[in-house]
């Protein structure tokens, strides 16, 4: 029996042939627009990543450009305001010890550092056996005390508040600190902490502290004798 003898099939198979490819030609232009929308929102959404960059830039060097005066005014500060040694102050002669330690960034504090080292000395060691010292409590005490030159003092309070902000936000300059100054302009900006910290540790190796135990920055005050507590010789002396 041929198709022939039921015209009525083979209308019927043509219509469901036409029916099939109607669908497939319509799946097929949905396909194709989606895929020119979504080519459309890609090329917006890289439009306006590239105009955030162009953005960023310029906040850079605009920031670059109010802030350099002070960094290039930090790559000559060590020889202008760090004293010679053969010019540095000795110690009191009232101070029961010679609380001389290097750091080329301890200019920032103002005095001589015979001066500060004799005032945390003196503030929190003498007579203060088995007491605890945190290096910030020194540190702000110190700063307190001598202060600090103010344009040194904008780049330390700038990089502070960009670490804490890069740190609540997961951005690598919470660990670098300002965001549109290179690494190696970071780093040349002092640390009152770190300055503190250092002169900390001298002392404990020179037997005057313990490090506190499991407690970073930390110090236990070693019990001296009152009269005649053990002098510190700087590696430097004569």
């Amino acid at each position: 029996m041929s198709g022939h003898d039921h015209p009525e099939q083979a209308v019927t198979f043509k219509r469901n042939g036409r029916s099939r490819w109607a669908g497939i030609c319509t799946e097929h232009r949905a396909k194709l627009k989606r895929r020119e929308e979504e080519r459309q929102r890609q090329i917006q959404l890289d439009k306006q990543e590239s105009q955030r960059q162009q953005e960023i830039k310029a906040r850079k060097l605009a920031l670059r450009q109010q802030y350099m005066p002070l960094i290039e005014r930090l790559e000559s500060a060590r020889d202008k305001y760090q004293m010679p040694v053969n010019a540095r102050p000795q110690s009191s002669k009232n101070s029961p010890i010679r609380v001389e330690h290097t750091d080329p960034d301890d200019w920032i504090f103002m005095v001589p550092r015979s001066e500060w080292q004799e005032f945390i000395y003196d503030r929190f060691i003498r007579g203060k056996g088995y007491a605890t010292l945190d290096t910030n409590v020194v540190k702000r005490a110190v700063v307190r005390e001598f202060g600090i030159y103010d344009w040194v003092n904008r780049l330390i309070i700038l990089k502070y508040e960009y670490k804490q902000k890069g740190r609540v936000r997961n951005q690598w300059y919470g660990k670098k600190g300002i965001w549109f100054l290179t690494d190696r302009e970071n780093r040349m900006i002092p640390s009152p902490f770190l300055i503190i910290g250092k002169y900390l540790n001298a002392l404990s190796m020179a037997g005057f502290l313990f490090p506190k135990h499991g407690e970073s920055w930390k110090f236990t005050v070693r019990l001296q004798e009152a009269d005649e507590p053990p002098r510190l010789q700087p590696p430097f002396a004569d």
